[in-house]
């Protein structure tokens, strides 16, 4: 090979080299591009997980506090019930006394109609008993 033959050599696989470094270049400048990027992601990514942290406690800390009011709720549920059961019963006994009241109150008015049935009875025997007398004057 001759000098003007490698001199040709050399400027091709120069300008070829050449042509390759700047391919590399222009795939590190693409790198570099999608590098950043994907570090944008993950800054959003850090971003996201921070607001999921805190929505996760924040849930945490609602769902506690339902739990306490429901807690509060079955108790005055509870409170309730045991009132309605009171009434409940203090309603039965009601209604029996009521009951109990009208069978008296039917056995009093019996007794009421025999006694002025009595009364009745008297009444004429006194009237008959007054006809037996003789007159006041005589």
């Amino acid at each position: 090979m001759t000098s003007s033959e490698y001199a040709e050599l050399k400027q091709y696989l120069d300008r070829r080299f050449d042509g390759v470094d700047h391919r590399l270049d222009d795939m590190d400048h693409r790198l570099q591009a999608i590098e950043r990027r994907l570090d944008a992601l993950d800054q959003q990514f850090v971003v996201m997980a921070h607001r999921f942290d805190t929505l996760d406690r924040r849930l945490d800390r609602l769902e506690a506090r339902m739990d306490s009011r429901f807690a509060e709720v079955v108790e005055q549920m509870e409170g309730l019930y045991g009132s309605y059961q009171r009434l409940e019963q203090e309603y039965q006994a009601t209604r029996e006394a009521l009951r109990r009241n009208d069978r008296e109150h039917e056995t009093h008015n019996r007794r009421l109609v025999a006694v002025e049935g009595e009364i009745t009875d008297l009444r004429l025997r006194v009237d008959a008993l007054e006809r037996r007398l003789p007159p006041e004057g005589v």
